[in-house]
């Protein structure tokens, strides 16, 4: 009887703890889904998990989901073919109470910056400072295939303007497919 009032006053203790998980957790699905059917406007397929979804803060809560796409939408029909495949990166905001997306795809806001990073590649994305953040992407070495490049870099990108702050090479790795 004992050990069973301890277990219940430790689980009881943790409850608070699951809740305010499952609420981020939730908001996070939320975002997810509200990203997907907006890029389901433009493109055949939009896919990303739970893991794609970078809480980063502010006063508003706001996400980063980066979704991979697949055949652009023209009048309607889907277009696809041999490396029609990329990524986007959609902002989600929480606002009144309901998702909204707030950028589209940041990622082409990157205009014609020079060395932009190869977004069909991003590998990873991490929050490094407010307003910062971190993309871990594969770019092609000379002797690459289309499917499958080999070089490692991350890009410090400042979100406002999607401004290169600075890129680093990793390193040559394993082949990426898309």
């Amino acid at each position: 009887m004992k050990k069973a009032a301890i277990l219940a006053t430790v689980l009881l203790g943790l409850l608070p703890i699951s809740t305010a998980w499952a609420d981020v957790n939730t908001d996070k699905a939320v975002a997810l889904r509200k990203a997907i059917s907006v890029a389901k406007i433009d493109f055949c397929d939009a896919e990303a998990t739970l893991k794609n979804v970078l809480p980063i803060g502010g006063i508003t809560p706001t996400y980063l989901v980066k979704l991979h796409i697949d055949g652009q939408r023209i009048d309607g029909e889907c277009n696809r073919g041999s490396g029609t495949g990329d990524s986007m990166l959609v902002m989600v905001k929480k606002l009144n109470n309901q998702m909204v997306v707030t950028n589209h795809d940041l990622f082409a806001e990157f205009g014609n910056q020079a060395h932009q990073p190869n977004t069909r590649f991003v590998q990873k994305i991490i929050l490094i400072s407010p307003g910062v953040i971190r993309l871990i992407t594969n770019e092609y070495a000379r002797n690459d295939g289309n499917c499958c490049p080999t070089l490692r870099y991350s890009y410090d990108v400042q979100l406002d303007g999607m401004r290169i702050i600075q890129k680093r090479f990793l390193g040559k790795g394993e082949p990426q497919w898309d």
